[in-house]
């Protein structure tokens, strides 16, 4: 699950990233952005396509709400959550996070709003990639851990190892290659 995504799962998949292929796909910002994310969260995680817990994706969520404050788009962060707890997302037959066409309308909004949250990733056995707005990044498994690079962004080109069980995920993207 990611916050937000192609599959569109907005904060992670919410602000938040959207999966495709085979993958299964974000502190000092507004007490509503804040239970905008707890909420979204909890929408998503107890379903049995969510990648990640109540709290992971709240963590994910939190870098995103930060950004989406920033850009000046935490109503349409808050619109989602209020969308998500009237219409929730469900997992599709594939086993992928599907999103409500109503809320789909307030995710591209909140898209439109903040073009950079927005993410999506692909995985396969032994290499992901992983891409928000601007910014994006490949690894690939080696023997102890990940070899990843950064495609896309202000430092595009860099590399970089990571020893996480999955490095293609917002916080490892914004940490190397933002």
């Amino acid at each position: 699950m990611r916050f937000l995504g192609m599959t569109l799962f907005v904060l992670g998949s919410v602000a938040f990233g959207c999966s495709s292929g085979s993958s299964k796909q974000g502190m000092t910002f507004g007490a509503g952005t804040s239970d905008a994310i707890r909420r979204v969260c909890q929408s998503v995680a107890g379903l049995p396509c969510a990648e990640e817990s109540q709290a992971e994706c709240e963590a994910e969520g939190a870098e995103a709400a930060k950004e989406a404050e920033a850009a000046g788009c935490g109503p349409q962060l808050e619109a989602i959550a209020n969308c998500y707890t009237q219409d929730p997302p469900t997992c599709d037959a594939d086993g992928d996070l599907k999103v409500s066409d109503q809320c789909l309308k307030t995710v591209l909004a909140y898209a439109e709003c903040d073009p950079s949250a927005i993410c999506s990733s692909f995985s396969t056995e032994g290499s992901c990639e992983y891409d928000c707005g601007e910014t994006a990044m490949s690894c690939e498994q080696g023997e102890v851990g990940w070899s990843c690079s950064c495609t896309a962004g202000s430092r595009s080109g860099s590399t970089f190892t990571s020893s996480a069980s999955n490095p293609c995920e917002r916080t490892v993207l914004n940490q190397n290659c933002g």
